[in-house]
């Protein structure tokens, strides 16, 4: 798990937020993942965003979704991590509210290392301990030291 933990930092956190519909989830989450990448934009992101969701939600269940894109010509990835006060709808396969997000934002030809934050990310959030700690945390940098003892 130490791979994702590394990308996430206190300022790409945002937790217990107020945010009541998807794309002003998605737009908060490409802010928070423009942060460190200066070939993007916050707009261009969310577009990113918005467009990966079209495919099909990339909410998988228990209140957890990974939004996800790739960019081409990026040189690193982005993470951030938002989680809400109440669950929106989001579409997700089990049909339930959503209240965790992690984003992601992948160089376009890093295929394989893309794939393999995915799976980490889905390890992480299918932690029932894990994901009640995320919900139910107010301070970033306490709740990323927590999640990197464990």
């Amino acid at each position: 798990m130490h791979g994702i933990l590394d990308l996430l930092q206190p300022e790409k956190v945002l937790l217990q937020q107020h945010l009541k519909s998807r794309k002003r989830t998605l737009e908060t989450l490409g802010t928070l993942l423009s942060h460190e990448l200066p070939q993007t934009t916050p707009r261009m992101l969310t577009d990113l965003l918005l467009k990966r969701e079209r495919l099909g939600s990339t909410g998988w269940g228990n209140g957890v979704a990974i939004p996800h894109c790739r960019v081409a010509e990026l040189e690193h990835f982005s993470m951030a991590l938002l989680t809400l006060d109440a669950g929106i709808d989001f579409e997700a396969t089990d049909g339930q509210f959503v209240d965790v997000f992690l984003g992601i934002v992948a160089p376009e030809e890093a295929t394989d290392a893309h794939l393999e934050y995915l799976q980490q990310s889905a390890e992480l959030l299918g932690d029932p301990q894990r994901l009640e700690l995320l919900r139910s945390s107010h301070d970033a940098t306490r709740l990323l030291n927590v999640l990197r003892e464990s």
